[in-house]
């Protein structure tokens, strides 16, 4: 079985983020669908904040596949927002997109401990929905809106711990 990597965004990664986030099979997901410039891409990188926002790249042996993210990380509140996408159109169904959202949220709870994390997902994206919910997300709003929010808290991911963990075996992190 290949390796599963993960690290952090850096200036050297944005614009393979960038050309990912334009795919219009990323786009058409998104809440913001335009397409993104260079520039954009470089301001909205220079204001992500170090201790509110993790943005990784995960990769399966050395191709790199998406990104998985938490923003707006609350100490406070202990909760933050995360997020997922896959960045090639092979890979969009595979099981490493689950195992690194699957990541991202353990770390979550476990490094930023937050006791509840917030997900909005476009209310077509049915793959991005049964992600969700098969790590223990729940709808907390339905609306008429084109997308669900969703909530996981510490509790209900915990209640899934056994599979969780050996999932998390298969995984290994680079300078997180």
């Amino acid at each position: 079985m290949s390796v599963v990597l993960v690290r952090k965004v850096s200036l050297d990664d944005i614009q393979l983020l960038r050309s990912w986030r334009n795919l219009e099979i990323v786009r058409k997901q998104m809440q913001f669908m335009d397409l993104i410039s260079r520039d954009e891409q470089r301001l909205w990188f220079h204001g992500l904040k170090a201790d509110r926002d993790s943005y990784f790249i995960y990769s399966l042996g050395s191709t790199d596949v998406g990104c998985v993210n938490l923003k707006k990380i609350d100490e406070v509140a202990e909760s933050c927002e995360s997020g997922i996408f896959c960045g090639s159109a092979e890979f969009l169904q595979h099981w490493v997109n689950g195992l690194a959202y699957l990541w991202v949220c353990h770390l979550a709870f476990d490094k930023y401990k937050v006791r509840t994390i917030r997900a909005t997902v476009n209310r077509e994206n049915h793959l991005a929905l049964g992600l969700n919910q098969s790590i223990g997300f729940r709808r907390r709003e339905t609306g008429d809106s084109e997308f669900v929010n969703l909530e996981l808290t510490y509790d209900d991911f915990v209640a899934k711990a056994l599979q969780r963990d050996r999932l998390l075996k298969l995984i290994r992190e680079e300078a997180v």
